[in-house]
């Protein structure tokens, strides 16, 4: 059923207001959003947020469509900021580390943290 979800949040992209988006994909190419969990009619991610800290957001998959709710106290039909980054990352409209210009070189963490390791 997991796919039901992500089957109707890839027809969901109406209930992201076109204000939202490039926020949405912004905070999603800064690394704001976790890696989502799917449950069978769920998926759910922490947003961090400058004035909040860190916010859960889950989106919902029920009979009557889609619904969101927020840790920012947003829910209902329509996303929040925090909702339209989820839905931006689990669409496949915005990636970690991507931005305008494509995709950011990885980042090879053994070396980073050996270095902080050698720098102490």
């Amino acid at each position: 059923m997991s796919m039901e979800v992500l089957r109707r949040l890839c027809d969901t992209a109406d209930l992201v207001p076109p204000r939202l988006f490039d926020a949405a994909v912004a905070a999603v190419a800064a690394g704001q959003v976790t890696r989502p969990a799917i449950r069978e009619r769920q998926i759910a991610a922490f947003v961090a947020d400058a004035r909040l800290g860190r916010v859960r957001v889950r989106v919902y998959s029920h009979d009557g469509g889609v619904s969101f709710r927020c840790g920012c106290g947003a829910a209902g039909e329509r996303a929040c900021r925090h909702a339209a980054a989820l839905v931006a990352l689990v669409n496949g409209q915005a990636l970690p580390g991507e931005d305008a210009e494509g995709p950011a070189e990885p980042l090879d963490t053994r070396s980073s943290e050996r270095q902080r390791r050698v720098e102490r």
